[in-house]
């Protein structure tokens, strides 16, 4: 994941606001607020802008509730395809 500059806390609110905004509401009814900050984090440091309702459910699952973040590659077209491995989100 790049090195961005990090969030305060509330810049963090109002960019996982934003983020959840443009999401399937059901992604916002799984999830605890903790969750829902790390997911937020984790698509904020990713290479790729993929939101998570686009996410696998194993990405879903892994980020939040273990951290990982998910990771992409680009497939024989160009277009992105999940990996499933990542690397843990800094909290």
């Amino acid at each position: 994941m790049s090195q961005k500059p990090e969030l305060t806390g509330i810049e963090l609110l109002r960019y996982a606001v934003q983020l959840f905004n443009a999401c399937s509401e059901t992604i916002g009814q799984q999830y605890s607020a903790e969750q829902l900050l790390t997911i937020a984090r984790a698509q904020r440091e990713s290479a790729w802008d993929i939101y998570p309702d686009n996410w696998t459910p194993l990405q879903l699952h892994m980020c939040a509730h273990f951290g990982v973040a998910p990771v992409w590659e680009a497939g024989s077209s160009g277009e992105p395809r999940p990996v499933h491995a990542g690397k843990r989100v800094p909290q």
